[in-house]
């Protein structure tokens, strides 16, 4: 066995802001998948609400959106740190802005009534993505 000498208080507290700066970039990086998800679902969802306002229900249009909205979703949950570790506030107060919009549209599908909840969810997919990109 090699003996590892002990650093001088210089090597360590060098080591220290080596360690302080990995992790403050790896943090960073864990939250693009939440991100991207972020977006891709509020993107997907308010493009629909503009292009289904006023007419009867389009399946083709509706399975399209859900494969935008459920892809990025599944990879979340699948690999994203966040997803690991358990949703946190900011995400769940997302998902409820958006569930609460959808529901809604559901029951009033007006373009008086949909078109700004599609800018509602729009605005909430880019703030949530912006929230967590600045953390």
């Amino acid at each position: 066995m090699t003996e590892h000498p002990s650093p001088t208080s210089e090597e360590a507290a060098n080591l220290l802001r080596q360690a302080e700066t990995t992790l403050t970039h790896t943090r960073g990086n864990a939250g693009w998948p939440t991100i991207t998800a972020q977006m891709s679902m509020g993107a997907a969802t308010s493009v629909y609400l503009l292009a289904s306002r006023d007419t009867q229900f389009d399946a083709v249009s509706f399975i399209g959106m859900m494969v935008w909205v459920l892809a990025p979703l599944i990879l979340v949950v699948a690999f994203a740190k966040v997803a690991k570790n358990g949703f946190g506030i900011r995400w769940g107060l997302y998902m409820a802005v958006w569930a609460l919009c959808w529901s809604i549209s559901m029951f009033f599908p007006t373009a008086a009534v949909r078109v700004p909840l599609a800018a509602v969810i729009a605005v909430a997919s880019f703030v949530g993505a912006l929230v967590e990109a600045r953390r």
